[in-house]
């Protein structure tokens, strides 16, 4: 498709309207120049300009006036008033529709411009293929994640990013889906592997959405590296297993020390149970020997009765 700058549409608007004018100054009965100022206002859709399709229009309309005027001094007739009142209509008709299309073109610019900035800024690798599998169109992070450049992998059938030990069934999984396609994440509860330029592998996470044009289905697929991310989940499921290990360290310690503890408890009981009971016989000896002392100084010193017996 042809494109055609604003600047060059301005130029190629005014040869065609500078042309159309002389066709109408030195051949006034014919009436094929009109089309050339008609042609003229077209031009100015590719014009960023919005009032250029407005300034084209009031030129043309005040070019016919003025060539129907300066000829109308020589020669009058209420068919060519009527032709010349025929081609104003159709140059303001021309004009609306004109402003219209420039409208929508700046409207489908404006989409496009943000939809090729979104594809392009995306962070997640973004390809489109075909329905043979072969990939049409990437985007820069794809290129970056695969370890491609883009015009590396376009051409290139789907299966080249895919690890071998995944390939035997993948054709048919492919031919499935594009038989009843459906916008679906892919591996739910499953861990995805890519393959990269180099031959190295490393885990993904796709979603897969698709649209038809005349009648063949192209599949769009999200890809998003998710290294680090499953770098993460290992580091804390490994985390995560060492703290309960350092819990169950840590029970069987506190069981190990319950059980000192109760045995030292036990321990000690027994010895205070000696020790009371050590007690109990050193004060049960000292009262058997206080008795006997006693029973001793009544032995040594009697009892004054006792002495008045004695002669």
């Amino acid at each position: 498709m042809v494109k055609i700058s604003s600047r060059q549409a301005l130029i190629y608007s005014s040869v065609v309207f500078l042309f159309s004018f002389f066709l109408s100054y030195f051949f006034s009965g014919e009436n094929f120049s009109g089309a050339g100022f008609i042609f003229s206002i077209f031009l100015t859709i590719f014009i960023d300009n919005k009032y250029s399709t407005i300034v084209a229009a009031g030129s043309a309309a005040i070019a016919i006036v003025f060539i129907s005027a300066l000829h109308s001094a020589l020669f009058f007739s209420m068919e060519s008033f009527s032709v010349n009142v025929f081609f104003i209509l159709i140059i303001v008709l021309t004009a609306i529709i004109s402003l219209y299309l420039k409208h929508l073109l700046r409207h489908m610019q404006f989409d496009k411009t943000h939809m090729t900035s979104l594809f392009e800024n995306a962070t997640e690798g973004i390809i489109l293929t075909g329905s043979t599998g072969k990939i049409i169109l990437v985007n820069p992070a794809a290129g970056r994640v695969f370890g491609y450049e883009e015009e590396e992998l376009i051409g290139k059938k789907i299966e080249a990013l895919i690890p071998e030990r995944f390939l035997k069934n993948h054709d048919q999984y492919r031919t499935r889906f594009y038989q009843q396609p459906q916008n679906r994440q892919m591996g739910i509860g499953l861990d995805l592997f890519a393959k990269k330029k180099d031959g190295s592998e490393f885990p993904v996470e796709i979603s897969l959405s698709y649209y038809r044009e005349d009648d063949e289905a192209f599949v769009i697929a999200f890809v998003v590296d998710i290294t680090a991310r499953k770098r993460n989940e290992m580091n804390a499921i490994r985390h995560q297993l060492e703290l309960e290990k350092l819990s169950a360290d840590m029970r069987l310690l506190n069981s190990e020390l319950e059980l000192k503890v109760e045995e030292r408890t036990h321990v000690l009981q027994e010895a205070l149970s000696k020790l009371e009971k050590s007690q109990r016989e050193l004060s049960e000896a000292l009262d058997k020997e206080k008795q006997l002392n006693e029973i001793k100084s009544r032995s040594i010193f009697p009892s004054p009765q006792i002495k008045s017996a004695l002669p």
